[in-house]
């Protein structure tokens, strides 16, 4: 027995104009807390302008997915091709849907063990340098406490290492 796949030949028209598509991806773009102009100085602007346009106004604005769900699978896609102008915003303003430090740190890291340590690393490196922006939106880390070294000669003992020290002295 052959099976046939039965393959679509006949294609729809947008149900949007590029008018109204422009308008729902600048509608999306606030709604992911993101800047209308990229918030990127060396971008093209009628590149930006397709961008809004067709992904954010066609594809981000599909139903289907919440728009959370949309971020968590367009960072993870771009975490894992390593895609860091591509990944920077998502990771900036992922907060914005509810994505907490938490939350980002897992999606690294389960991106990263699928992809691969340095996509990983590389990711948690963007993110960490988005932890440390003015204003980001997430909680900051606390800074790590600065732990003196101290030397051996200098190093104390606790009192119960001690008793157990003379105990095991004493035994010999």
């Amino acid at each position: 027995m052959t099976l046939k796949a039965t393959v679509a030949t006949t294609r729809t028209k947008s149900k949007t104009n590029a008018k109204d598509a422009k308008s729902e991806g600048k509608r999306i773009l606030k709604e992911l807390g993101w800047p209308i102009d990229s918030g990127f100085a060396d971008m093209d602007q009628e590149f930006w302008d397709f961008t809004t346009e067709h992904l954010f106004g066609q594809i981000w604005a599909r139903p289907g997915l919440s728009l959370r769900e949309r971020a968590i699978v367009t960072l993870s896609v771009l975490l894992a091709v390593d895609a860091d102008r591509g990944s920077i915003n998502h990771i900036r303003y992922a907060h914005n849907l509810g994505i907490t430090e938490k939350e980002m740190r897992e999606i690294i890291i389960q991106v990263g063990y699928y992809a691969g340590w340095p996509k990983g690393a590389h990711a948690m490196a963007r993110f960490f340098k988005v932890l440390h922006e003015p204003g980001n939106g997430f909680v900051k880390p606390e800074a790590k406490a600065k732990i003196p070294a101290v030397s051996k000669s200098k190093a104390t003992v606790s009192p119960v290492k001690k008793a157990v020290v003379k105990k095991k002295l004493e035994k010999k």
